[in-house]
């Protein structure tokens, strides 16, 4: 049921709440050659003071992915309007994905001056509600909602966004939209312990490795590396380390001419 003090008019469809700074897009005063050098930009000026905005890769995907989905987007931002409405107009120019804007002053100011965002007076059921913010704390109880993503700032080479884009067809199989966030969450833990698991044992291979070079000397430790390197990438490394073992070899038996 809709309350007159809800900031949102009432809506049936599921809820994405995106915040701004760090997680769609990064703002600086002084850009990094690097990292401004390509992809899409703005720069917006007060008080004489210009800054360098920069989206980030996966932003245009991950609107389309969720409005085809039958998600109403919503921008919940901690930054002023004059500001927001700027960098939101230049993200959907045609006003095609994005159809509320949340500013500062729908915020609330904890004990220590950070801005907190209430989901409860949005208007806006809470099992039908997901977020993508790179500060999950923010949320107070409602953590639950939030996807969390690491804060962007300037990575030409960022996958945040493309990573959860399967989310929006993972999310079918649960009524409430809160669990559909555990269980990504789980997910992705797993997925990050097989990455440590796999680093590991790649760490254990190269300590091998170093004894058996210990052991048997340089050349015999060589040709696990090429093994390795041909499965990994290919016969054409495999031919380059086979002439550096050759010219090795060549060498050590006096047959390299001086």
């Amino acid at each position: 049921m809709s309350d007159d003090r809800d900031l949102l008019p009432p809506s049936d469809r599921k809820t994405l709440f995106l915040d701004l700074d760090h997680t769609l897009i990064v703002s600086v005063q002084k850009p990094s050659t690097e990292k401004f050098s390509s992809g899409d930009q703005m720069t917006f000026t007060s008080l004489g003071i210009t800054n360098y905005i920069l989206k980030r890769p996966g932003v245009d995907q991950l609107l389309r992915s969720a409005v085809a989905s039958n998600y109403e987007i919503v921008i919940f931002t901690a930054e002023t309007r004059l500001y927001a409405s700027s960098v939101i107009d230049w993200l959907d120019p045609n006003r095609e994905f994005i159809l509320h804007r949340l500013y500062r002053d729908a915020c609330t100011i904890d004990a220590e001056g950070q801005y907190l965002k209430d989901l409860t007076v949005t208007g806006r059921r809470l099992d039908r509600s997901v977020v993508i913010d790179d500060s999950p704390t923010v949320y107070g109880d409602h953590s639950q909602n939030v996807i969390p993503v690491s804060p962007f700032y300037g990575d030409p080479k960022d996958v945040e966004l493309l990573k959860i884009l399967w989310f929006f067809e993972f999310n079918k199989q649960f009524e409430d939209l809160r669990l559909a966030v555990k269980n990504l969450s789980n997910m992705q833990i797993e997925r990050k312990r097989r990455i440590q698991s796999k680093k590991k044992r790649r760490k254990r291979r190269i300590k091998t490795m170093c004894e058996c070079q210990r052991r048997n000397g340089y050349e015999g430790v060589l040709w696990i590396d090429l093994l390795a390197g041909f499965f990994k990438y290919g016969g054409g490394l495999l031919i380059i380390a086979l002439l550096f073992v050759f010219t090795f070899y060549c060498w050590c038996v006096g047959l390299v001419i001086e």
